[in-house]
């Protein structure tokens, strides 16, 4: 943080001859690891996947904003935080982490952003839907050929950034994404079981294996302890 501080306090030269210019920070654009979360029962989940997701997920963004709230307070600058909105909304059966992660964050930028208005600050909270990252492909599956549901183009995304950077009085939520404001309508005011219903999920799948955790395992007992989070 002192070295990217000096960076941005110091003069620099476009060029040779060029008159000297001091860079600014428009704003810390916090984007969590959403592609690997744990998925199953809530009785199956360890204590360790648990774990691993709200260190690598929940503190350690909240740990990047803390350090960076120095900087962005000297150079007025905004914080923005890039959420997926899908489970989130709808919180279906088997994403209990996801579902928890992704709420605990919600808070944290609810929080964020009402203590930075007091200094005339802003943090924004994108809830993404469905966002096509490479374009659309078609797939292979054998003879067939599988075209998936298109999302909106990441030129969207891109476009809404830069208003959150730069509008006069940016908004505290964005919905970005194809989905992202039906599914939180859906989560708000359809009934869970209509909900689960819709994703096929009526009944829990049977599996005749299921063994409950074992209570005698020292290692998954010490990482319940919020000494190990």
């Amino acid at each position: 943080m002192q070295r990217f501080h000096h960076f941005l306090s110091r003069h620099h030269h476009a060029f040779d001859g060029a008159s000297a210019h001091r860079l600014t920070l428009a704003g810390v654009i916090l984007v969590p690891d959403f592609s690997t979360v744990a998925v199953g029962s809530i009785a199956q989940l360890s204590p360790e996947a648990w774990a691993t997701a709200l260190n690598a997920k929940v503190l350690h963004t909240i740990t990047v904003a803390r350090y960076m709230l120095p900087l962005v307070t000297e150079f007025k600058s905004r914080i923005l935080l890039l959420t997926p909105n899908v489970v989130s909304s709808l919180r279906p059966p088997y994403r209990a982490i996801e579902s928890t992660v992704s709420s605990a964050l919600g808070a944290f930028a609810a929080s964020l952003s009402a203590e930075l208005s007091l200094q005339g600050l802003h943090a924004c909270h994108f809830k993404l839907g469905n966002i096509e990252i490479a374009g659309s492909k078609q797939k292979r599956d054998e003879n067939k050929k599988v075209r998936a549901t298109p999302g909106t183009s990441v030129r969207k995304l891109h476009e809404a950034i830069f208003d959150a950077l730069h509008s006069s009085n940016p908004s505290r939520t964005w919905r970005v994404g194809r989905g992202s404001l039906l599914y939180d309508f859906i989560g708000s005011w359809v009934p869970s079981g209509v909900v689960s219903w819709m994703m096929g999920l009526q009944h829990a799948p049977r599996n005749e294996d299921q063994q409950p955790p074992e209570s005698d395992d020292s290692s998954s007992d010490r990482s319940i302890t919020w000494e190990k989070v």
